[in-house]
């Protein structure tokens, strides 16, 4: 007998899984409890949804249940207890300490420089980073030296 494919494997585990547990699942946690990437875990998760087996709802993310399987009232609570999980925690970027700097510093034109990063890179990230927090600054470049100056 041949190797068996991810979906053999796969979705009987996952049916399993979800019955067992009465949980409703993201792509990123299928990955984890099929030990494979999110791509995978999607493509099986898909596949589930095409033969009927799961549905899925969207609450920040994509939430993935068994199908006709919940009471319209357990499948309520399984749908607000994924809606309130916390988001991930983000870490503040690498530039955002640069930029607060600058605009404490009060000069109107500074030159940038950051150890290992081209000046076309540093631009765009910090651009990023600008827009993002729409702070009243620009930053250029000139001959790969970066500057940021008020607006």
């Amino acid at each position: 007998m041949g190797r068996k494919n991810l979906l053999d494997v796969a979705v009987p585990r996952l049916r399993n899984h979800m019955a067992e547990k009465g949980v409703a699942l993201t792509t990123g946690e299928t990955a984890g409890l099929l030990s494979v990437s999110t791509t995978s875990a999607f493509n099986v998760l898909t596949y589930m949804e095409a033969t009927d087996v799961v549905q899925h709802i969207r609450r920040r993310k994509n939430f993935y249940y068994l199908k006709d399987a919940y009471e319209d009232e357990r499948l309520a609570e399984i749908l607000i207890e994924a809606g309130e999980r916390s988001p991930p925690e983000h870490r503040r970027s690498i530039y955002d300490p640069v930029l607060d700097r600058f605009l404490e510093s009060g000069y109107g034109l500074v030159e940038v420089k950051v150890e290992g990063k081209s000046g076309y890179y540093l631009r765009q990230a910090l651009d990023r980073r600008i827009k993002t927090r729409g702070l009243g600054i620009k930053a250029t470049i000139v001959s790969e030296v970066v500057y940021l100056e008020k607006a």
